[in-house]
C-alpha cells in the first residue's frame, strides 16, 4: 500500500505551521504588537523625517541644484552606486531569508527553492521597493509642489524610481547568489559601467542607472520614453528571479542565517561590537608574507598592519575608498556649498569612522593586551603609539586625496587642511573606541521619565558614544573654521586630540 505524497504547498505551510506551534513564529499577540509598533513609528518617526527631508530639498539654495544641468549626471551615479550596494549587502544577508530551523526543514529537502525561498524573498523585495519609490517620490513631489514640474513628470520619475527598487531586488538575489567569495566581481563590474556611463554618455541609452537619469529631471525637459526599457528589465528581472532563488547555496542560506541569529542575540544584548566582529572578513591571502621586517619598532608596526589589512584586499581596499569620500565630503563642506557644512561634515566623520575600522585591528590588539602580560616587549600604550602610524598616514593621505578630487571637479581647495585634520582627529577616536569594555549593567537598569523607560537610549548612546564623538568632532571643527578661521580650527584640533588621548588612557586603566 503506497503511502500518498503531500502537495509541496501542503508540505511548506505544515512546516511552517509545526515551527509557530513550538514558538519559533510570531504568534497573533506578536504580530497584533508588530503592527502597532510599525504603525507608531510611521507616525512620529518616518513621517515627519520625511516632511523634514522634503524642507530641506524646497530650500532656496538646494532647489536650484535638484534643476541644474549636471544634476542627471548624480542621479546616474546614485543609481549605478545603489545597484553596486545591495549586490554587496547580498553577500552578507540576502533576500532570501529564513531561521535555521527552516532552512533545515524547507531549503535543505527535495523542495525547489523556488517554492520555500519565494515567501521571504518576496517580503523583502516589496520592502526594497518601496524604499527606493518613496525616496523617488518625495523629491518628485518636492518639484512638483515648489512648481518646477507637473504632475505627470512627478509620476514619471516615480515611476522609475519603482521600477530601479525591482531591478535592485533582483541584484540583491544575485549578491546572495554569488556569494562573498566571487561576489566583488559583480560589485566591481557594475561600479565600472557606472564610471564607463558617466565617462561616455551614450552608454546612457543601454543601462537603467542611465534610463532613471533620462527620466530626470521630472520636467518635460525629461525622456518619459526611459520608463519602456526601465520597466520591461524589471518585468525580465522578475521573471528570472525563480531560477536564481533555485541556484541560491544550501551552505550560504545556512551560513547567513546562523550568523544573523547570533547578531539579533548579541545586538538583543546590546554587544554590537560583537555582532559587528561576525561581518569581519577573513583573511584568506599571504600567508606566505614577511609581515616583521628587522627595520625600527614603529616601521615593523605598520609594516604589519598593512600586511593585515592587504590580506583582506576587499575589506582593505573599500576602507581606502570612503576614507577619500570622507576626505571629498569634509573638503566640499569646509569649502562652502549649498548643503549645509555641518551635515556634509557629519556624512565625512561617519564615513571616514566606518573606513578606518579596516585599518585600525592594531587598536584592538593594543587594547586585549592590557589585561595580559607584556609578550611582545612594549607595554598597551606604546602598542597604541605603534600601532598609529599605519592609519594616520593613510588616513590623512585618502583625506587629501579627496581634498584634490573636490579641487578638480571645481571645488575651492580651501578644505584640504580641515579634510586631513578631521582624518587625524578620527583616528584618535577610533583608538579611544578601542578601549571600551564590557556594557555596564547599570545600563540596563531602569530608567523612568515622563517620556518613558530610557534605559534602551541609553544603551543605544552607549554604544555609539565614539561615532558621536566623531562626528562632534567633525561639526566643530566646520563651525570653527568658518567662524575663527583655519589656524584657530587648527589649534583646537590639536587640544581635541589630546583630550581623547586622554580618554583613551583613562578607558585603557579601566580595563
Amino acid at each position: 500500500m503506497s503511502i500518498p505524497l503531500l502537495a509541496p504547498s501542503d508540505r511548506i505551510g505544515g512546516t511552517r505551521r509545526l515551527y509557530a506551534d513550538r514558538g519559533g513564529s510570531r504568534t497573533q499577540g506578536d504580530t497584533a504588537y508588530l503592527a502597532y509598533l510599525v504603525v507608531l513609528v510611521l507616525a512620529m518617526v518616518v513621517i515627519p523625517f520625511l516632511i523634514g527631508v522634503a524642507r530641506i530639498l524646497a530650500r532656496p539654495e538646494i532647489l536650484p541644484a535638484l534643476q541644474s544641468p549636471s544634476s542627471g549626471q548624480v542621479v546616474l551615479a546614485v543609481s549605478g552606486v545603489l545597484l553596486a550596494a545591495v549586490t554587496v549587502v547580498g553577500m552578507h544577508r540576502g533576500p532570501a531569508h529564513l531561521p535555521p530551523v527552516l532552512v533545515g526543514t524547507l531549503a535543505a529537502t527535495d523542495l525547489p527553492r523556488s517554492r520555500t525561498l519565494l515567501r521571504p524573498f518576496a517580503t523583502a523585495a516589496t520592502g526594497l521597493t518601496v524604499l527606493f519609490t518613496v525616496a523617488g517620490g518625495v523629491v518628485a513631489t518636492v518639484l512638483a509642489t515648489e512648481g518646477t514640474t507637473d504632475v505627470m513628470g512627478a509620476l514619471a520619475f516615480t515611476g522609475a524610481s519603482a521600477c530601479l527598487g525591482v531591478i535592485a531586488a533582483a541584484a540583491w538575489l544575485a549578491g546572495q547568489r554569488v556569494g562573498p567569495r566571487h561576489g566583488w566581481l559583480l560589485t566591481a563590474s557594475v561600479l565600472a559601467a557606472t564610471v564607463l556611463t558617466l565617462w561616455f554618455p551614450t552608454l546612457a541609452l543601454i543601462t537603467p542607472w542611465g534610463w532613471v537619469a533620462e527620466v530626470w529631471p521630472p520636467t518635460t525637459m525629461g525622456e518619459p520614453w526611459a520608463l519602456l526599457p526601465l520597466a520591461l528589465v524589471a518585468l525580465v528581472c522578475i521573471e528570472r528571479v525563480p531560477r536564481l532563488l533555485d541556484r541560491v547555496r544550501g551552505p550560504l542560506l545556512l551560513r547567513q542565517s546562523r550568523q544573523w541569529e547570533i547578531v539579533g542575540i548579541a545586538a538583543y544584548t546590546g554587544d554590537l561590537s560583537s555582532a559587528l566582529a561576525t561581518f569581519r572578513s577573513v583573511p584568506h591571502l599571504g600567508r606566505t608574507w614577511r609581515a616583521v621586517p628587522g627595520v625600527q619598532a614603529i616601521v615593523q608596526y605598520a609594516v604589519r598592519d598593512l600586511v593585515g589589512a592587504a590580506r583582506t584586499p576587499v575589506r582593505a581596499v573599500s576602507g581606502l575608498i570612503f576614507l577619500t569620500v570622507g576626505g571629498f565630503l569634509s573638503a566640499v563642506a569646509l569649502a562652502g556649498t549649498a548643503l549645509p557644512a555641518w551635515l556634509l561634515m557629519s556624512l565625512a566623520a561617519v564615513a571616514t569612522f566606518a573606513a578606518l575600522g579596516t585599518l585600525t585591528d592594531g587598536f584592538r590588539h593594543a587594547a586585549e593586551t592590557r589585561s595580559a602580560p607584556t609578550l611582545f616587549g612594549h607595554t598597551s600604550g606604546q602598542l597604541f603609539v605603534l600601532h598609529a602610524l599605519l592609519p594616520t598616514v593613510l588616513a590623512v593621505a585618502c583625506a587629501l586625496l579627496g581634498g584634490v578630487i573636490a579641487g578638480l571637479t571645481g571645488w575651492p581647495s580651501a578644505g584640504l587642511t580641515g579634510a586631513g585634520l578631521l582624518a587625524a582627529l578620527v583616528v584618535t577616536v577610533r583608538a579611544y573606541d578601542s578601549t571600551k569594555g564590557p556594557l555596564p549593567l547599570t545600563l540596563l537598569t531602569p530608567a523612568p521619565s515622563p517620556v518613558g523607560d530610557l534605559s534602551g537610549l541609553m544603551v543605544m548612546v552607549w554604544q555609539a558614544d565614539a561615532l558621536i564623538l566623531a562626528i562632534a568632532l567633525g561639526v566643530g571643527l566646520a563651525y570653527l573654521v568658518a567662524t575663527a578661521g583655519l589656524l584657530l580650527a587648527c589649534g583646537a584640533a590639536v587640544v581635541a586630540v589630546a583630550v581623547v588621548i586622554l580618554l583613551t588612557y583613562g578607558r585603557l586603566n579601566n580595563l
